[in-house]
């Protein structure tokens, strides 16, 4: 649920950005319809900012939005039409919010305001510096902005934003509607032939190219250690592990900022004398030991703080660096697999990043499976989320030949989409 109703609430936040109360930029607005999903406008406003989002995240991946933007036109037309059919169709259906559901609308508007008010506290002129008076002055800048762009501030609030969190809800309270009219039912059996089904899919892709278990291994991590507690209850492990791998940690230390005065050189010779105070008889376990030592007093890498790496390590195997791609920065890489056994430990090796200083702790144990019922809740999980996925897009799909959808192609293709930080002013008419 909470996935739909962040898609939705990219459409507000696509109208923020419109009037400019997020970039703070003083423009007259020139709105109008450039669509419609049953009698609902889709105005230039909303269709203008997610098309400039979009072709800034082009330009990012160094791609030309100029050559892109019928196709970014085409796409966010299509993404507004799926995020205003549920409202068109939870109004024609005559579902209204309750009381609570006016609660959690007038919540969000106000945690809105709130946090659209504290953004504006970096552009308070630095000579304030009062508390107080610093928040007034955000107010001041927030309102500002919002009459700049031909609004009254008070119903911009109170009744364009009103509508938008409002709908945010019907189309969240839709959303419920479709899956209780589902009847969503998953059998343990339906959970078991999908643990077998992964079991199997697994085996194959790791036997063809074991690199594909540190991406499955990735995957789960990102989930696993989500903030959402969501992503954290379905996050299913490799079910599987292939022979070769093993951890490395690391200490980075980190090239000079610019403008920064930082000796590289004598900071790894302290680490490398410390090293030599091992003993040669040292077992892997106590290198080790001194080794996370070191990592706590001169390690640069922000990766190595986080779980699970601060406590394993990073995975590694011959088969993550190849011609066609590359997991790790070369000259790290390298180093790290000419590691023979845990305990072993790098010369300092020059990387993009900085200096590394390199520990082969264990190898990952390629005999350990993971049962059935340790993963059987997060796989149930999963084909839930599966199946109220498809029931919400089958939905979507019937109403999209049921409703009345015009597109406004002569206006759509005469906005002048320009990719830029700031928000839009003229609508390029």
């Amino acid at each position: 649920m909470k996935r739909f109703l962040k898609t939705f609430l990219a459409t507000v936040m696509a109208l923020l950005m419109a009037v400019g109360v997020l970039a703070g930029c003083k423009a007259t607005m020139n709105d109008y319809p450039v669509g419609k999903v049953g009698d609902m406008d889709i105005m230039a406003s909303v269709f203008y900012n997610q098309c400039s989002s979009y072709a800034q995240m082009y330009s990012y991946y160094g791609l030309s939005a100029e050559l892109y933007m019928d196709d970014i036109k085409e796409t966010v037309f299509n993404a507004l039409v799926d995020q205003y059919l549920p409202i068109y169709h939870a109004k024609k259906a005559g579902i209204k919010l309750d009381a609570e559901d006016e609660r959690i609308v007038k919540e969000n508007l106000d945690t809105f305001v709130k946090d659209s008010i504290e953004s504006y506290k970096a552009s308070v002129d630095a000579s304030i510096t009062d508390e107080a008076a610093i928040q007034a002055e955000a107010e001041k800048l927030f309102k500002e902005t919002i009459e700049a762009n031909g609004y009254k501030y008070d119903e911009y609030i109170n009744k364009i934003m009103y509508e938008e969190y409002a709908n945010a809800r019907l189309s969240e309270k839709m959303y419920e509607k479709i899956l209780a009219d589902a009847n969503i039912d998953i059998t343990d059996d339906d959970v078991l032939a999908k643990f077998n089904e992964e079991l199997e899919a697994e085996k194959t892709s790791f036997a063809e190219s074991p690199a594909n278990y540190y991406s499955y291994y990735s995957n789960y991590i990102s989930s696993a250690y989500s903030e959402d507690e969501a992503q954290k209850k379905s996050a299913v492990p490799p079910l599987v592990i292939p022979e070769g791998y093993f951890y490395v940690k690391h200490i980075l230390v980190m090239n000079p900022a610019e403008d920064e005065e930082k000796d590289v050189d004598s900071i790894v010779a302290e680490i490398q004398a410390e090293l030599s105070n091992l003993a040669e008889t040292a077992t892997a376990e106590e290198k080790i030991a001194k080794f996370n030592e070191l990592i706590e007093k001169y390690n640069e890498d922000p990766g190595m703080e986080n779980e699970p790496y601060k406590t394993e390590g990073y995975l590694m195997h011959e088969s993550l660096n190849t011609e066609e791609s590359k997991t790790y920065d070369p000259p790290f890489y390298e180093a790290a697999m000419k590691l023979e056994k845990e305990g072993d430990i790098s010369e300092p090796v020059e990387g993009e990043n900085g200096t590394h200083i390199i520990i082969r702790l264990g190898d990952v144990d390629s005999t350990k499976t993971v049962e059935f019922e340790e993963v059987k809740e997060a796989i149930r999980l999963n084909l839930v989320a599966q199946a109220e996925n498809e029931a919400y897009t089958t939905q979507i799909e019937k109403w999209k030949k049921e409703t009345k959808i015009t597109k406004n192609e002569s206006r759509i293709a005469a906005l002048n989409v320009v990719v830029s930080t700031e928000a839009m002013g003229d609508l390029g008419l």
